[in-house]
């Protein structure tokens, strides 16, 4: 594993609200997890390993550090025990045995990245752990650390990223289009049948916190404009605005997700809408009066990110609106472009955030003004996450 993957974990487990929570789990780690991290274990730390439990003292931080600090720790060996890693989270963060789904997913993300951070953020962030332990977590920190997020990519690079990203929301538009939209285990193809209204609600939900955030603007959505709704999927959004606008464009990158979409609008009555694959990340998006997309933005790497706030951001008319969440940091989070596309990923979404400096300066850049940027809780752990929602307008000259 490498250096920096190390060092990325040991900040993860070693900040002090996160150990509170690992130290309330000591049985996350067992002897035999402790065996496959490390090649060879030191003789020492085997022998005493079971004081180490034992004492009323010990701290399962510091003992993840020495395991992930030890140069006798290989990624190769985090890989090989992955299987018994997952059954004990899923045993002592949630109180139950992994589902096949779960365990399958979180089995391949150990795999691809070698990092037990990132599995151990989607447990302390899932709605099922907060309700266990009753936790409401704090916001990030001023204090946070600069990352590496390289964001400026040639047009060669940006359709390279695109078409990987492409490759693995085809895939889960194949096998979970839904959960891949709304990632509650509601929502995953054995369970949806018996919750697909609450799937449906929810779109009408979000409508209204959409005619909130821009009553606040003294803006509103009127018959007679037309919107841009960037990530589609499933049209769970898509028919409650297409409803309150003159037309809708509605745009996804998977093809499996918008024929959902044109199923269901069939099956709702709503005839307002077009719908475009994207197939390319630097075609022009179509002129519009309201740009609205929330929980896309951040499955894609940062080049693409800041694609698409210049793609709507140029789609707007002028007075138009547009209403765009992403992630603005990601704590042990970094990105370099050339790495990134030559490495092999799984076919499944990513997190991925782009820095409000940058994003301020493409507002500036593309004629807008910023009219609100709020934190909010798109992504899960705010103590993992810092998630910004932006209204934005386009000038008028």
């Amino acid at each position: 594993m490498s250096k920096k993957i190390n060092q990325s974990v040991i900040r993860f487990v070693t900040h002090p609200f996160i150990s509170q929570i690992l130290d309330a789990n000591n049985d996350l780690i067992t002897k035999e997890i402790v065996s496959a991290l490390l090649s060879h274990p030191p003789l020492d730390f085997s022998t005493n390993y079971d004081d180490h439990i034992s004492n009323q003292t010990f701290n399962i931080s510091n003992l993840i550090e020495h395991i992930l600090s030890s140069e006798q720790f290989s990624k190769e060996s985090l890989v090989r025990i992955s299987p018994v890693i997952i059954d004990h989270i899923y045993e002592s963060f949630l109180g139950r045995p992994a589902d096949n789904n779960g365990k399958i997913h979180f089995v391949g993300l150990l795999g691809e990245t070698g990092r037990l951070d990132t599995v151990l953020t989607a447990f302390i962030g899932s709605p099922e752990f907060r309700a266990k332990q009753d936790i409401t977590l704090p916001f990030m920190e001023l204090s946070i650390p600069k990352e590496v997020n390289e964001y400026l990519a040639t047009d060669e690079q940006l359709r390279a990223i695109s078409e990987k990203i492409k490759a693995a929301w085809e895939h889960l538009g194949r096998t979970r289009a839904h959960h891949s939209v709304l990632t509650s285990e509601s929502f995953l193809p054995e369970e949806l049948g018996n919750n697909i209204t609450e799937f449906w609600s929810s779109g009408y939900q979000e409508l209204s916190l959409i005619e909130k955030l821009l009553d606040r603007h003294e803006k509103s959505l009127k018959k007679d404009i037309i919107a841009v709704e960037y990530g589609c999927g499933v049209g769970r959004i898509t028919a409650p605005i297409a409803k309150n606008v003159a037309f809708l464009h509605a745009y996804d990158i998977s093809a499996p997700h918008l024929e959902y979409a044109k199923e269901h609008m069939k099956e709702v009555e709503v005839e307002n809408v077009t719908f475009h694959q994207v197939t390319d990340p630097l075609t022009p998006l179509q002129k519009c009066d309201f740009f609205y997309s929330r929980i896309v933005f951040q499955h894609n790497p940062p080049p693409i990110i800041h694609q698409l706030f210049k793609n709507a951001l140029s789609s707007l008319n002028p007075g138009g609106v547009a209403i765009i969440q992403v992630p603005t940091f990601i704590r042990g989070h970094s990105f370099v472009i050339t790495e990134w596309l030559g490495n092999d990923h799984l076919l499944d979404m990513q997190m991925h955030y782009l820095s409000q400096a940058a994003i301020f300066k493409l507002i500036y850049e593309m004629g807008c003004s910023l009219l609100e940027v709020r934190e909010d809780n798109s992504c899960g752990d705010p103590q993992m996450y810092l998630s910004n929602t932006f209204v934005i307008t386009k000038n008028v000259f």
